[in-house]
Formats: structure tokens, sequence, C-alpha cells
């Protein structure tokens, strides 16, 4: 085995260092754009019932622009460009087509422009809609760029990167309570309305406790020199978030349903939730 000179060593990290940011820094920009984007919206929209200024569009059109903008321009971009950038460095697998990173960026950009100008115009209607869609595809494209940033070799011996494909699994999975919504608009009865409620939250909670958190904690591991240190804690660590996710996902339908469910089922629920809050501060 060959041992690196000191020397050696720094000149890699260097320049490993250097292929990272040059990933990372448009994503960052444009992520740093879209943040001041929100928190205005956001500051418009609390002056405003703070100190009673009517608001200078309907507040169903600000609200849908201030949320979807943090997710998809702010929260999105930032992710989205980290794990591009970080990925390759932990795996040991470059992208053979860094094309499609940019065309990915060029993409997300415009279809964020275009949700924020139809959200302010309309609110949650046909144009919105429209971009919404267009992202949930991105989602896809983005789970296809990656699909060999995750070898099996790599993975047994790395928990921030077990943790990344986590995170874009949650993604694609998230994706399944807003596809669900066209189908069940299209048919009335006494249930629509439930089954609408349940599927926005699974939604939002897929999205935030298996893209969000899971992305941010293994760019975290990933940051921290702690990229392939898979000791027995971190093991159980993970096997334990697994067991509780599961029933904890049951949450993000007793918002709408907690008067019908069952104690067996409620508190099970409860629990593995608050218990995979506990872990997560862990």
């Amino acid at each position: 085995m060959t041992i690196m000179t000191t020397d050696e060593y720094i000149i890699q990290k260097e320049e490993n260092g250097a292929a990272i940011w040059a990933i990372a820094l448009p994503w960052a920009k444009a992520a740093a754009g879209w943040f001041v984007v929100a928190a205005l919206i956001g500051t418009i929209i609390r002056v405003s019932l703070a100190v009673g200024i009517p608001l200078p569009l309907p507040f169903g059109h600000l609200l849908h622009a201030h949320s979807h903008i943090a997710l998809f321009g702010w929260m999105g971009s930032a992710l989205t460009g980290l794990l591009y950038a970080i990925l390759p460095a932990i795996s040991g697998r470059s992208f053979k087509k860094t094309r499609q990173l940019s065309v990915h960026y060029r993409i997300l950009q415009c279809a964020t422009i275009g949700a924020l100008i139809a959200f302010l115009w309309q609110g949650y209607a046909g144009f919105s809609i429209v971009f919404c869609t267009i992202h949930l595809l991105l989602w896809y494209y983005f789970a296809f760029v990656l699909r060999h940033q995750f070898p099996r070799e790599v993975l047994a011996v790395s928990p921030a990167l077990r943790l990344m494909k986590l995170a874009v699994t949650g993604l694609l999975l998230s994706s399944l309570g807003t596809w669900a919504l066209p189908f069940i608009m299209t048919h009335t009865s006494p249930s629509t309305e439930l089954l609408k409620t349940m599927s926005i939250d699974f939604f939002l909670h897929m999205f935030a406790d298996g893209w969000l958190l899971h992305a941010v904690f293994g760019l975290l591991l990933a940051t921290s020199g702690a990229a392939r240190t898979y000791t027995g804690p971190t093991v159980k660590h993970l096997r334990i978030n697994l067991l509780l996710y599961l029933p904890a996902v049951l949450l993000s339908s007793l918002r709408s349903t907690a008067h019908t469910v069952s104690d067996s089922m409620y508190i099970p629920a409860v629990g593995a939730g608050l218990l995979l809050g506990v872990l997560h501060l862990h």
C-alpha cells in the first residue's frame, strides 16, 4: 500500500476542496438569493399582520409563494448543490457527465422563477401546479443523476453516504403525497377532504423528516470528518432510526384523523415520533 507524504495529502485535500467548491458555488449563490426572496415575502406577511397594513396581494398567494420558494429555491438549491459537490468525495466516484448537473441547475432556477410568478399572480392554480410538477420531475432527474453515487462497498462503511441515500429515497417517497392529490380531487365524496389532508400531511412529513433531516445529518457527518466512521453506536443509531421512522410516518394522518384512530395505533405512532425526535437530537 502506498502511503502519501504530508505534502501529497495536503495537495490532494486542496484539489478535492477546489472541486467541491467549484460545483457548490453556483448552487450556494442561488440558494442565498432565494433565501432573501422567501424572507422578504415572509417579512411582508408578518408586518402586515402585526401592524394592520393591507397586503399588496391576497394572503394565500403570498403564503404559497413564500413556502414553495423556501422549499424549492432555498433548501432545494442548497441541499441539491451540496450533495452534488460532496458525494463524489465520499463515494469515490466522479460524475461522468457533469453537464447533467448544469442542466439540472438551469431548469431548477427557471422553474423556481416561474413558480414565484405564478403563485404571486394566481395562488395555487393552473400555472403554479405546472411549475410544481416540473419540480417533482426534477426530483426524479436528481435521483437518476445520483444513481451511481451509492456503491455497496462504500455504503457498508459510510454512515454519511447511507444517510444521503435515505434522504434521496425520502424525497422520492414524499412525491407520492402530491401525485395522489389529482386522483383524490376528481372524486367527490365525504372522505375526499380527509384524504386530501392526509396526502398533504404525508408529503410534508416525508419531505421534512425523510429528505431534509437525513440530507442535513449526512452532510454534517461528511463535513465533520466522520464520513467513514461506521462504529457500533452509529450502526445502532441508524437501525433504530429506520425502525422508528415507519410508525412515525403515521403521524402524518393524525392531525386530521386523531379523533377516529384507536389507542392501539395512536399511542405507538406518537411514541415513535417522540423517540425519533430524541434520536435526532442525539
